[in-house]
Order: C-alpha cells, then structure tokens, then sequence
C-alpha cells in the first residue's frame, strides 16, 4: 500500500512540474536573473548582446530575456 501512495506522489509532482514548466517557460529574467541562472558575468551578457548572439527585449528600457532564449543562447554556447 505504501508503494502504491509513493507512486501516486511521485506521479502528482511530476504533472505539477509539467504544469509549472508549461505556464512559466516564457518567464521574463532580469540581467541579473540570467547571470544567477547561466552562471555568467554581465559582462559576458552584454558582449554577446553587442555581438547579436543573444537575443534582448529592451521595450520597457531594461534588458530582458525570455527563459527560452537563454536555454537556447547556453545550448549554442556548447
């Protein structure tokens, strides 16, 4: 019995871990944000800004990164 409730948490975090994944994939970072999330300086961050290779949202007149542009921005850094 205790194998089975086991299961059925696990199963429930992982549903919960999809559902928080899918809502907040498109999470806005802060420069500072990246730099804790990539382990990079900011001055890595802003190199690769000037060189175009990381996309940037400057709209509200601060850098912003989509979630999904740095996973894809570290994917190509490999």
């Amino acid at each position: 019995m205790v194998e089975m409730n086991e299961y059925r948490i696990v199963e429930a975090l992982e549903d919960l871990g999809e559902k928080i994944e899918s809502r907040f994939g498109d999470e806005w970072l802060s420069t500072n944000d990246v730099v804790k999330y990539a382990n990079v300086s900011k001055r890595t961050i802003g190199e690769h800004i000037r060189r175009g290779t990381l996309k940037v949202s400057q709209a509200t007149g601060k850098n912003l990164f989509k979630k999904v542009w740095i996973d894809s921005w570290l994917e190509n850094k490999r």
